[in-house]
């Protein structure tokens, strides 16, 4: 015995012991330490076994004690749940070890007897038995006891087992009763080696085996219990509160959560996280009906009715190691295909094609991602499997290829059930019957029928889902396998599924063995339908609700293989789809077995819509990942059952973290797709987001299971086993090991108690924030409507890609990271990608695999590829977005592999230290390392060089000029002249912080050389904290003053209270440098920030430079800038207003000026900038990003405006310079012009010829044409003498009539040819030249004369220009513009070249000097320090003299009390009050703070073409000011000079323009007096979308109204980007497919796209050809219902001409109010009676799911089922000044 000892390496001696020479002392050492301490272990059981908690239980449930103690049984009843009769101890029950021999390395046999006092449970114990211990290394072992000389069943499962082999370092020791006294009791110890902990002790019940019942029972090291299935356990740990038994049989039993009955598959597993945090688990390989008692000692009794024992032990040592080892040994589990990540939808109901498409139509629609549609049994011919039901679904093959090309994949399903009685008409079961593939009746039963069998030979018929009686698929037969494949390619060929669920494979017949049923099964009598023990899976028989347990399968009885029957049938299900598809596709399998995730996933069956089964599904997703099945999820929603719109709501939530993720219900329940309510649709976008965010680690972790076995989803348990209270965690989970998903299990909570393992940092994926107190549980905000709370722990980095509606798309965008530091300042990840659903990529080495890793330390991310595959993987495919939690402090720039980065952009969270980095572009397929620094070293500053002499050229800086500017010079550098850094130029604090009553002043002084000349040496910094939204900051001299620009602002009366910001000094120690920056409170990103240098005060020259918190910048103007958004790139742009027309490519400022941005910060909130200075000025950003300014004089005064929503910014900056000017209502209907008329009945054609088309028009212009000589307040009378009967006739025809003006005043004409002149030298209204100008100058500019500065414009004579800033001046001008009204009554002003424009100043002569003037003249300005600053700016780089007063007059001019070069800017504007006074209707091209503007129709030079004036009037019918325009010399190109095209394109545009004009006129209302935004960006209203942040070919009007006008020749449709919302085509009502993505939209010549956002109600009105006419028609609603069933609306209404009346008070409003199913109308004032002339009559309702059953008012309705519109009308119409209230009954499905 010592000789066979000393070979047994599995246990507490190892073989290699058999060199020594002290085997008799081994002797004594085993009898002392094996054979006592097992005689204790039996004493110890025994006495245990009095007590309850270790008593297993014996025989039925309700045995008598009789019964009990015949078999040999114990009976001691005693309270609490512990059974009555129970088996005997080990040391009277079992086995004795007869011999034992160590044969093979690793394999060790015992021969075992039986007990002669072993109770006889049940007949035919086995006397001998024959135990095999084969190794399998350190951590894995086999104990296969079999019976000698006797064939019996053992499961055909094809393990994945290593050579046996002896291990070098085993985890443990295993030892069999006495050890090596032969003769003993046999107990099996298995002890893990390095704790001693005993993690197998059979001596709790010892062992039994007959014929048909096994048993082994052991104790158990820890209560920490797991795995065992399939059951619906109410946690994932098991419970040894009191005893449990588990039947293990394959049943089509739907989950009771708490229930023991066995579900849909068998796996004869569990798992036990050991007290020190070490785990095994074991596999009992048998697939005959079993149980698993659960004994409260702990300990486990398992049982089976059949087969052999056959043990793995898993070792681990840690669980997950476990879990893995599990994976390994009985299959690594499928790769699912990338789509089948996606989300899914089906339901077991639906009644045809159209049922289909609506379902997915209103998922896209409301902006959920779905990837998969599912049909069930309903598309089939009777239920027959691969047959389509062509009465109701014939069109489905056509639907499956449309959305498979739009990138929605199909899935179907098949059961094994076969209709045998349809003859020859099923040809599917005809090649079954000749292939030989069904399960068949075994030879020695009397067959069914009289033994007729129903004529289907022997086949085992039974009851499933087709209408006759089945025949089952036998898939252990390879002939079956084949046929089943065969079958799978046909069907491919009718149907294009990319996926497979195979479902009633326990196998189910219907009602077996019940008589009620005429075509169910009956199972005779037998031994194997009714064994000696049927275990608790035997309620009735075996065979209820399954096929009898005789029946045969190829080889083997049902008796043995009915648990693998689902398992057999996974396998040639998966080959067969993909020899069908050529493509990876995915089986998902109702029933289970150990090895079917090799090729299946799994559904949790037919759940309830409960409370309790919602919370189960997370313990099923946990126990099949422990079982090698990760691909698993349950019925979202729940099959069974009618969910409320709460669970919903939540299951989606906790759904869309379900690996197999899909919505499916049953027949008799309503559908419940997520769309069909509002709050489950809201749930569904925002938690499919997150998962489609996550979806590339999602599938990288599957890759990892695949290959490797590693769990993709876990228990905290697993995860974090050193936390005790993490193992009874049963309702978080985590993907992979570091995020972690913490859905809401309970009804009416809007918060969820979180458990935080002891694992280090826990960050909230969503907002970073750091959950610092860990091993407790903490309240996280859970909305219904919202995310589901996920952290990410510390340590790992995860990739991630931008969502889309499905994979297809998402695919395509752009990817990122989200890195979580660990405690020790690192993280690491990896990314696995291929194309998706290639047959086995990873074979074919066609993949990418990157790893990437943190270091906190460094502040460096490095990405590194480990295999690149082929280039096609990854091409296009651009790393984008990183997040990275835990940076200690604001990044000032960022680095690749070293270098600045110049693409991308960021965001520093302060408040939680969150880094996000966007848009970065970097190629996957390179290394690379991305770091960021705080140091701005190296970030340089352009050294101001001046445009003078330039000559339209850009400047570039020589060494000696660079010197001379006291700039550093480094040829080696990107910027090779650049500013001294801040330590050598600038300012220094020169004293004390002082107080103000607004805010303080810092005293500085100069740093460093002049960069020009006279810089100014002591300067005042003075914070004003204005409100709580504003600020102002200002720079100027402590000297003397300065100009500053004489606007009033609107500055707050109160201060702040709780302001948003905060201005912070770089530091307040005198001598310091100086800088500043303002900080958002709430979040802490600096919107302003000095620290990078360049801080200048000059006397004509200053500049300040600022970073940026993000390049989302738009405004500085007034430039033609080539996007919305501002490039960063370099160029150096120009504020000097002048008259240049728009040219891309010329990159100058336009006709004004406006030194304000806006800034959206990479976080969605935005803020606005003022620089309140009108002096000439350059600006240039920098890919830093920066903003510097250079201005040529006064100070700088900066206001800050802090939003925090775009929105509001605009309101904040409109209330600060004033609102805009509310415009009447006719001035927003489409007005006619040119420059170029020949007289007056050339604009009377154009007029008529536009009336004559019915083309909607209320406005006609007159150009400087109609002047006598270009001379203000004149008139033609030869060529436009009826011009004033003229405006007389349009007025009596509702249209009105507006005329130009220019400020330019000829001078060169007598007081009776131009009294207008006289009287503005009565007032000394004009611009002269400075006091000291040399007699020379005014000699050639004025003859000598005046001292008028004069200059030529249109006039044919030498002009002056009126100086707007003298009261006398606007006086002057107000009563011209009166006296010629009474001469023309014209209805709205155009003042024109009020920059001021001066014809090429400093030239010889002007372009349009006239021939008949002798002598050639132009003003020309003499050298001045104002014509000719140290810094000319880019504006005098342009030409023609490359000057700065270059078509404007000299910027020396005396403009009192001003000089022009300080007021140059401020003209126009200067202009406007005066212009104003006497008519609301000025019109003037701005787009800075005034909505009303637009661009010339068609536009002022050139030819357009037809197409190009048909495009442009459908755009320009949607700008706020919509006016057809163009020059002398041109073609006429008003719309009715193509009547058959573009009149009538037009014609179609504005009549929807004046049927929203209610809408509009209310915006500006809006705009007026809160300052809105008329037409806005969609960056302005969807700021958090970064989709939108450059978009500037679509517009809003306001929040909701969508114009998307086609800007490309050629072009009949184009991409619209629909930010995801409700959208609906604004004609026909249809909603958007898909909302949150590009849509490609029809747009023929004759069409505009124009589509309304969901949650508006749009007050229209009838159109007509004029708002006179159109005013008096019908009112119409238009409600866009929203996402939440909700929309809302608002009708501003008054004279519609009034100058005043909003400031008085004395207009109507009302609100509109749309809610479920029911509309209101409001009357909130009405102070006119305004509205007593307004009727409503149409109401058009958008996105209504079904036709209303009643309508609440009088009145006729329509339901355009296919749009989705109800359309009302209301008879009688409603007068619209009383309050209005409409039910709709029935109008949604749910």
């Amino acid at each position: 015995m010592g000789r066979e000892a000393s070979k047994k390496s599995c246990c507490r001696h190892h073989p290699r012991l058999q060199r020594y020479v002290l085997q008799p002392l081994l002797l004594v050492v085993m009898v002392a330490v094996v054979v006592v301490p097992t005689t204790l272990v039996f004493l110890r059981h025994k006495a245990e076994l009095a007590a309850s908690k270790s008593r297993i239980s014996c025989l039925a449930v309700d045995v008598s004690e009789s019964e009990c103690t015949s078999s040999g049984c114990l009976w001691s009843p005693i309270e609490g749940g512990a059974p009555s009769c129970y088996f005997p101890p080990a040391d009277t029950h079992g086995y004795r070890v007869l011999d034992r021999t160590y044969t093979d390395p690793g394999i060790w046999t015992l021969q075992l007897g039986l007990l002669d006092t072993s109770a006889k449970v049940v007949p035919e114990l086995k006397q001998e038995l024959v135990l095999e211990l084969t190794q399998y290394g350190d951590a894995m072992f086999r104990v296969r006891i079999r019976v000698p000389g006797e064939e019996r069943f053992e499961p055909p499962v094809p393990l994945q087992l290593p050579v046996p082999q002896a291990p070098d370092q085993e985890l443990y020791d295993v030892a069999f009763s006495a050890d090596d006294v032969i003769g003993q009791v046999f107990t099996l110890v298995v002890t893990r080696k390095d704790s001693g902990t005993v993690i197998f002790d059979s001596g709790l019940g010892g062992l039994t085996y007959a014929s048909q019942f096994l048993q082994v029972a052991t104790s158990l090291p820890s209560s920490d219990v797991y795995g065992l299935g399939e059951h619906a356990h109410a946690s994932f740990r098991h419970s040894f509160a009191s005893p449990i038994v588990y039947p293990i049989f394959a049943r089509a039993q739907p989950p009771y959560p708490g229930s023991t009955t066995n579900l849909y598959g068998a796996h004869p597993v569990y798992y036990v996280i050991e007290d020190d945090t070490h785990a095994h688990a074991v596999l009992w390989l048998n697939s005959n009906a079993m149980e698993a008692e659960l004994i409260p000692k702990p300990g486990l009794a398992l049982r089976a009715i059949g087969g052999v024992m056959d043990l793995f032990f898993l070792l681990g040592p840690a669980p997950n190691s476990v879990v893995q080892q599990y994976a390994q040994l009985v299959g690594l589990p499928a790769m699912p295909p990338y789509w089948a990540l996606g989300h899914h939808i089906g339901r077991l109901g639906y009644n045809n094609t159209e049922e289909i498409r609506d379902v997915v139509s209103r998922t896209r629609r409301n902006g959920i991602p779905q990837d998969v549609q599912h049909g069930d049994i309903d598309i089939m011919h009777h239920n027959l499997d691969f047959t389509i039901d062509n009465d109701n679904f014939s069109q489905l093959p056509e639907f499956v290829k449309k959305i498979k090309d739009e990138g929605v994949k199909f899935m179907t399903v098949l059961d094994p059930a076969i209709n045998a009685e349809l003859g020859p008409d099923y040809e599917v079961h005809v090649r079954g019957v000749a292939g030989n593939v069904y399960v068949t009746w075994g030879g020695d039963v009397e067959l069914p029928d009289g033994g007729n069998n129903y004529g289907a030979g022997d086949l085992l018929l039974g009851h499933a889902r087709p209408d006759n009686r089945s025949a089952f698929a036998d898939f252990l037969r390879p002939a079956t396998q084949t046929w089943w494949g065969d079958e799978i390619l046909r069907f491919r060929d009718a149907l294009q599924f990319d996926g497979l669920l195979i479902d009633m494979n326990e196998p189910v017949s219907l009602n077996t063995n019940s008589e009620q049923d005429v075509l169910s099964l009956s199972c005779p009598n037998s031994t194997w339908d009714d064994p000696p023990y049927s275990t608790r899976a035997g309620v009735v028989r075996l065979s209820s609700g399954t096929i009898c347990m005789n029946a045969r399968h190829d080889t083997y009885r049902h008796y043995d293989v009915h648990n693998l029957h689902g398992w057999s049938q996974s396998q040639p299900t998966l080959q067969g789809l993909e020899k069908a598809t050529s493509r990876r596709g995915v089986v998902v399998s109702r029933s289970t077995y150990p090895s079917s995730g090799r090729w299946a996933g799994h559904w949790l069956g037919d759940t309830q819509a409960s409370w309790s089964h919602l919370a189960a599904s997370v313990v099923g997703l946990l126990e099949f990942n422990l079982f090698g099945i990760p691909y698993v999820g349950a019925d979202i929603c729940g099959y069974s059952g009618q969910a409320s719109e709460e669970l919903c709501a939540r299951w989606v939530q906790l759904g869309a973290f379900y690996t197999f993720s899909r919505n499916h219900n049953g027949r008799e329940y309503p559908p419940q797709d997520p769309s069909l309510w509002p709050t489950v649709a809201a749930a569904a976008r925002a938690s499919l987001r997150q998962r489609f965010l996550l979806l590339p680690h999602l599938y990288t972790l599957h890759h990892r299971a695949a290959t490797r076995g590693e769990a993709v989803i876990r228990s905290l348990a697993f995860q974090f086993p050193q936390d005790r209270n993490a193992r009874s965690v049963s309702t978080q989970f985590l993907w992979g090991g570091a995020v972690m998903i913490c859905p809401a299990l309970r009804p009416g909570v809007s918060q969820v108690e979180v458990y935080f393992p002891s694992a280090g940092r826990w960050f909230s994926i969503s907002d970073g924030r750091l959950w610092t107190e860990v091993a407790r549980y903490r309240n996280v905000s859970a909305p219904l409507d919202g995310e589901v709370p996920v952290f990410l722990n510390g340590g790992a980095i995860v990739p991630t890609q931008r969502p889309a509606l499905n994979t297809l798309m998402s695919r395509k965008n752009p990817m990122g990271l989200i890195v979580a530091p660990g405690n020790d300042g690192t993280a690491t990840g990896d990314l696995f990608w291929d194309d998706g659903d290639s047959l086995d990529s990873v074979g074919s080495g066609n993949y990418f695999y990157a790893n990437f890793s943190y270091d906190e330390a460094r502040n460096a991310l490095r990405w590194t590829v480990v295999t690149s595959g082929p280039p096609s993987l990854t091409e296009g495919l651009k790393l984008s977005d990183v997040t990275v939690f835990y940076v200690a402090s604001r990044p000032r720039q960022l680095l690749l592999d070293g270098q600045r980065v110049t693409t991308g952009d960021w965001h520093y969270d302060d408040v939680y230290n969150v880094l996000r980095v966007y848009d970065l572009q970097l190629p996957l397929d390179s290394n690379f390392e991305l770091s960021w620094s705080t140091d701005l070293s190296d970030l340089l500053l352009p050294c101001p060089i001046s445009y003078a002499g330039a000559a339209g050229s850009t400047p570039v800086a020589t060494s000696a000029e660079c010197a001379a500017r006291h700039c550093v010079w480094n040829d080696q550098a990107n910027i090779t002249c650049s500013l001294p850094p801040p330590s050598a130029l600038g300012y220094v604090i020169a004293g004390a912080k002082v107080p103000t009553e607004t805010g303080f002043k810092v005293p500085l002084s100069k740093l460093g050389d002049p960069v020009f000349q006279d810089p100014i040496v002591n300067v005042t910094f003075e914070v004003f904290i204005l409100a709580d939204h504003l600020l102002r900051v200002k720079l100027y001299d402590a000297s003397e003053s300065r100009f500053e620009v004489p606007i009033v602002l609107n500055l707050p009366s109160s201060s702040a209270s709780s302001p948003l910001y905060e201005l912070k000094l770089t530091s307040e120690v005198p001598g310091d440098v100086f800088s500043f920056t303002v900080v958002r409170r709430a979040t802490g990103t600096v919107i302003f920030d000095t620290s990078l240098g360049g801080l200048i005060l000059e006397d004509q020259f200053l500049s300040v430079t600022t970073l940026l918190p993000s390049k989302n910048v738009y405004g500085m103007g007034e430039n033609t800038h080539p996007s919305f958004r501002t490039q960063m790139d370099g160029t150096v742009w120009s504020l000097f207003a002048r008259d240049q027309w728009p040219e891309v490519d010329l990159k100058v400022n336009l006709y004004g000026t406006h030194p304000y941005y806006s800034c959206v910060e990479n976080d969605g909130r935005a803020h606005g900038v003022l620089l309140l200075n009108s002096n000439a000025m350059d600006y240039q950003f920098l890919d830093y990003p920066s903003l510097t300014y250079r201005t040529i004089g006064g100070i700088l005064d900066f206001f800050f405006v802090l939003g925090p929503e775009p929105e509001t910014v605009t309101s904040q900056y409109t209330a600060l310079i004033g609102r805009p000017v509310m415009p009447p209502y006719w001035a927003l209907g489409f007005q006619l012009s040119r420059y170029g008329y020949e007289d007056l009945q050339h604009m009377k054609d154009a007029m008529n010829r536009t009336l004559q088309l019915d083309i909607p028009i209320d406005v006609q212009y007159a150009d400087i044409d109609h002047m006598d000589r270009q001379k203000d307040f004149t008139l033609d009378e030869e060529k436009f003498g009826g011009l004033g009967a003229y405006a007389e006739e349009l007025h009596a025809s509702g249209h009105r009539f507006i005329i130009i003006l220019d400020p330019a005043i000829n001078v060169e004409l007598s007081e009776s040819e131009y009294p207008t002149h006289a009287r503005a030298l009565a007032a000394d209204a004009y611009i002269k030249w400075p006091e000291g100008t040399d007699q020379a100058t005014l000699d050639y500019n004025n003859g000598g004369g005046s001292s008028m500065m004069l200059a030529y414009v249109w006039p044919e004579n030498r002009t002056a220009f009126p100086n707007w800033h003298k009261q006398a001046t606007q006086e002057w001008w107000t009563k011209e513009i009166r006296l010629f009204h009474q001469k023309i009554p014209f209805d709205g002003l155009w003042i024109d070249m009020n920059e001021p424009a001066a014809f090429d100043t400093n030239m010889d002569q002007p372009w349009n000097w006239p021939d008949w003037q002798p002598q050639p003249w132009n003003l020309k300005c003499p050298q001045s320090k104002w014509d000719d600053p140290p810094y000319v700016t880019k504006a005098g780089n342009v030409g023609p003299s490359y000057r700065m007063s270059d078509k404007t007059l000299c910027l020396a001019a005396d403009e009192a009390p001003y000089r022009h070069y300080d007021v140059h800017n401020l003209y126009g504007w200067a202009q406007t009050p005066p212009t104003l006074r006497l008519h609301s209707g000025m019109l003037e091209f701005n787009l800075f703070g005034i909505p009303y503007i637009g661009a010339d129709i068609c536009g002022f030079t050139g030819t357009a073409t037809e197409e190009l004036c048909a495009r442009w009037m459908q755009l320009g019918a949607f700008y706020p000011f919509s006016r057809n325009h163009n020059g002398k010399g041109e073609v006429d190109q008003d719309p009715g000079m193509w009547p058959d095209t573009v009149a009538s394109w037009s014609r179609a545009a504005l009549l929807e323009r004046y049927r929203l004009l209610p809408h509009l006129y209310t915006l500006f209302f809006r705009a007026a007096t809160q300052g809105q935004t008329v037409v806005r960006s969609l960056a302005q209203e969807f700021p958090r979308d970064r989709n939108c942040l450059d978009i500037d070919d679509q517009f809003l009007w306001g929040s909701s109204f969508l114009i998307s006008p086609v800007l490309e020749e050629g072009a009949t449709n184009r991409t619209i980007y629909f930010p995801i919302d409700a959208w609906y085509d604004y004609r026909t009502g249809r909603p958007v497919e898909w909302p949150g993505a590009t849509n490609l939209v029809d747009a023929p010549l004759s069409t505009i796209p124009l589509h309304v956002r969901g949650g508006i109600i749009l007050p229209l009105q009838e159109p007509a050809t004029s708002t006179v006419l159109s005013v008096r028609n019908p009112m119409g609603l238009l409600v866009a219902v929203g996402f939440d069933r909700t929309a809302s609306g608002e009708l501003f209404w008054d004279n519609l001409n009034g100058a005043t009346t909003v400031a008085d008070n004395l207009y109507s409003f009302v609100v509109f109010s749309f809610v479920e199913d029911t509309l209101s109308l409001t009357v909130e004032r009405n102070n006119r009676e305004d509205l007593g002339a307004l009727n409503l009559r149409d109401i058009t309702v958008y996105g209504i799911q079904k036709k209303p059953s009643n309508m609440s008012v009088s009145g006729d309705y329509d339901y355009d089922a296919e749009n989705m519109k109800l359309t009302v009308v209301l008879d009688p119409v409603h007068i619209m000044n009383q309050n209005l209230i409409i039910h709709f009954s029935d109008m949604w499905l749910t």
